[in-house]
């Protein structure tokens, strides 16, 4: 398991930073996605200081806008800030999370996101504004024809769909338009669970 999200709000860079010394020389291989509510320039550039510093890398594979539920023209500084630190190599990648298909195509037309990060999962559920689960899976797969990444969120429902994690978890690795998917943890055991299900030792149900 190599791809760890995190945000600004969830004040986990401590944590993460000592895994990745731990690791070793096995680092090099992790990608660290991490989010910022901050819409203007100066805020922005604050949160992901915070997040350079914290995590002791020099970079941050990926940052994304978290939870973008307004036009991305609210967030126009914040954009610009991000993409000036990609062209420094501060930042490798440039997003959005969303719960909303519409500002996964806001973003994709603006050309101002380099991945989006969704909620989907096979119930249906946390999908906001019209059409629901299909307009969603219809954007990102407008989105991935495009070379945006796209990477599913609350695959398990935030929790709601544990009891039927399995199900839960082919739905989403069988989207063919998903580049990844993102099993939020919150106890050793959820995470062994899900360890032991994507390294094939065995149905964690």
């Amino acid at each position: 398991m190599t791809f760890w999200d995190t945000a600004n709000i969830h004040e986990t860079y401590r944590e993460i930073a000592l895994a990745l010394k731990q690791l070793g020389p096995a680092r090099a291989r992790i990608v660290i996605s991490s989010k910022i509510e901050a819409k203007t320039a100066r805020g922005a550039r604050r949160q992901l200081d915070s997040a350079l510093r914290a995590l002791r890398r020099g970079w941050v594979d990926i940052i994304l806008l978290h939870y973008v539920r307004e036009s991305l023209s609210c967030w126009e500084s914040a954009l610009d800030t991000l993409h000036k630190a990609k062209r420094r190599g501060e930042v490798l990648a440039v997003g959005l999370s969303t719960h909303n298909p519409r500002f996964v195509r806001d973003g994709v037309a603006r050309k101002v996101v380099d991945c989006v990060f969704v909620t989907l999962n096979v119930a249906g559920t946390w999908v906001e504004g019209r059409g629901g689960t299909r307009s969603m899976i219809e954007a990102c797969q407008d989105a991935a024809r495009t070379g945006v990444g796209v990477v599913l969120l609350k695959v398990l429902g935030n929790g709601a769909l544990i009891p039927q994690r399995s199900r839960a978890l082919r739905w989403a690795i069988g989207q063919a338009f998903a580049d990844g998917v993102i099993v939020g943890t919150e106890t050793i055991a959820q995470l062994r669970d899900t360890l032991r299900y994507f390294g094939g030792r065995g149905d964690p149900c």
